[in-house]
């Protein structure tokens, strides 16, 4: 099995651009998170090509990342789009688009990261492609981890749950919110 990971692909259904526009469309304030945000792009023919990329790879398996450009400040994209966007939609030029700052949401990160702190790049797979080295569990270990999780979710417990998924995902830390609501320091 083949996987890659894509950066945000630009006017996508999950693309912060689309909800931009309809922003700007309607006069709206456009809102982001925070001032220094960022996030990786690409456009959906970059990610295409990553994907036919690592079909037509001789490696048989792995995780892979296309090379990207550098992050964009999602503020930069917003003004980008208010200047380019807002001046056709705007009926006076005394319409002018603000801009709001909504706070990060738990679990946010204001930093895009295409690698997690466990895992590495190999060389770039065929030239184009880094293949990406993540640690990986063993079947028993596997196993054990997704019956805790069975089990937590059974009992709806959500101490042992959030327990469950932090040995899959050592990195994950779940929000003050949840721990509070757990009673536990997870």
């Amino acid at each position: 099995r083949k996987v890659v990971r894509l950066g945000n692909v630009l006017g996508s259904s999950g693309s912060v651009v689309p909800l931009f526009l309809r922003q700007i469309a309607h006069g709206a304030p456009v809102t982001v998170a925070h001032p220094e945000v960022s996030r990786y792009f690409m456009t959906l023919s970059e990610a295409v090509n990553a994907l036919l990329l690592a079909l037509a790879s001789s490696t048989p398996t792995g995780l892979f990342v296309p090379p990207l450009a550098d992050p964009i400040r999602i503020l930069d994209l917003a003004k980008y789009l208010i200047a380019h966007k807002g001046s056709e939609n705007s009926e006076s030029p005394d319409n002018e688009v603000q801009i709001v700052f909504t706070g990060l949401r738990p679990g946010d990160k204001m930093k895009e990261s295409l690698i997690s702190s466990r895992e590495s790049y190999r060389s770039a797979a065929d030239g184009m492609l880094r293949e990406v080295q993540t640690p990986t569990l063993s079947p028993n270990e596997l196993s054990a981890a997704l019956n805790d999780l069975k089990t937590a979710l059974h009992m709806r417990n959500l101490s042992a749950l959030l327990r469950a998924v932090r040995s899959l995902v050592p990195e994950y830390q779940p929000s003050a919110q949840l721990r509070e609501q757990a009673q536990v320091n997870v």
